[in-house]
């Protein structure tokens, strides 16, 4: 059923529905709202593709008001969408894949489709998205005053197609900060990872912590957030400013242990003096390293200190 020049159904009041599959080269990712007593579930999900049929692994999961996804469904026009094919640019040999589809107003079925080529509003509804599934518990906008730091590598696309969220921890001791060194690939950074399903972010900052340096922390007040967009991916870190409380033994996953893993304490300015020459490191240390220190620039501005 088109809703395209029906102006009873231009505007979404309610939902029962709303599935948005997105497929690059590297991966298949799914969005999926559905509406639960006044709230809504947004999860995010991989899809794999296996002999026999696919599988959805759930990465994140957020609930959120459901009057905030109406207003964003008529924030983004979705209902516009409806009818969108999008065609495949001439001369662009991969891309993004897109296929939305939504049941609104009791059975008013939205569809679109595309291939690189997406309607209006489109960067809007799927930022939108993954900020209401990454943002604390769910539900509470990021702490005030937190910088939002940005990086777009060369080779980022128009759309991202997979999504990482990681923390990591600032850590500070008579003017040293500590750090993970990688002794076999000579890579320092603050110790943190990759956020896992159902943590909040301060769960996963601590759980970090404690595998790759043995520390128990408190996580304080977050200090910056980077957002960097490389090829069709999206990583998006937390940094967290964190106070030792105990202590025990890491536990390194193997292919750390192959990389050497050790923590140090290092005098912050030292650090803030080899990250800040990522430019003369190879790509891969030199987009992390980048990434440190813009992060370390807002640690000492957060903090009232001055690097020397």
């Amino acid at each position: 059923m088109s809703i395209f020049g029906n102006k009873k159904a231009s505007t979404v009041e309610s939902f029962s529905s709303v599935l948005l599959r997105t497929a690059g080269m590297r991966a298949t990712n799914e969005y999926e709202i559905v509406p639960k007593n006044g709230e809504a579930e947004v999860t995010l999900y991989n899809v794999t593709f296996e002999k026999g049929g696919e599988a959805r692994v759930p990465r994140l999961r957020a609930v959120c008001r459901e009057s905030e996804i109406i207003d964003l469904l008529n924030a983004c026009r979705v209902v516009s969408w409806d009818g969108f094919e999008g065609k495949h640019p001439r001369g662009v040999l991969d891309g993004v894949m897109f296929r939305f589809k939504a049941t609104v107003n009791g059975n008013v079925a939205v569809t679109a489709h595309g291939s690189q080529n997406f309607p209006r509003h489109y960067r809007e509804f799927t930022d939108a998205l993954y900020n209401i599934l990454t943002r604390r518990g769910g539900q509470e906008p990021p702490a005030a005053g937190v910088k939002t730091v940005e990086i777009l590598g060369s080779n980022r696309r128009p759309e991202f197609s997979q999504v990482r969220v990681a923390c990591r921890a600032f850590i500070e001791r008579e003017g040293k900060l500590l750090v993970s060194h990688e002794v076999n690939t000579d890579i320092m950074l603050t110790p943190g990872g990759g956020l896992e399903n159902g943590e909040s972010l301060e769960e996963c900052c601590r759980r970090e912590v404690a595998e790759e340096t043995g520390f128990e922390v408190e996580v304080g007040a977050e200090a910056a957030r980077v957002i960097e967009y490389y090829g069709d991916h999206k990583f998006d870190t937390h940094y967290f400013i964190c106070t030792v409380t105990g202590s025990g033994e890491p536990n390194l996953t193997e292919l750390e242990s192959e990389h050497g893993l050790v923590s140090l304490w290092v005098d912050k300015n030292d650090l803030a003096r080899i990250w800040s020459e990522y430019g003369c490191y190879p790509e891969e240390k030199r987009g992390a390293y980048l990434r440190e220190y813009k992060a370390l620039e807002e640690y000492f501005r957060v903090t009232g200190d001055a690097i020397c």
